[in-house]
């Protein structure tokens, strides 16, 4: 889940997240966000569902890791690495 690979607190809606997975990889034959490393699965997640919102990206601990803040932009955006 998104959750886990930016290092947010764990509640209940991982298990939803990694349930609707695994019927998806039983139903379709091959994993929705196929990938060894943590950065290739946030970015088939961010290709997939869009970038994760941004309160959970400034409180992410590890968000620094596969996301970088653009500083000329007027708003604080936050782009895949």
């Amino acid at each position: 889940a998104p959750e886990i690979i930016l290092g947010l607190p764990f509640c209940e809606a991982i298990d939803m997240w990694s349930l609707g997975c695994v019927i998806a990889e039983l139903f379709l034959g091959w994993p929705l966000y196929p990938g060894a490393l943590e950065y290739d699965q946030i970015r088939y997640i961010s290709q997939t569902q869009g970038l994760p919102g941004e309160h959970l990206l400034n409180t992410g601990t590890k968000t620094a890791r596969f996301f970088c803040k653009e500083s000329d932009s007027p708003y604080a955006a936050w782009r895949l690495k």
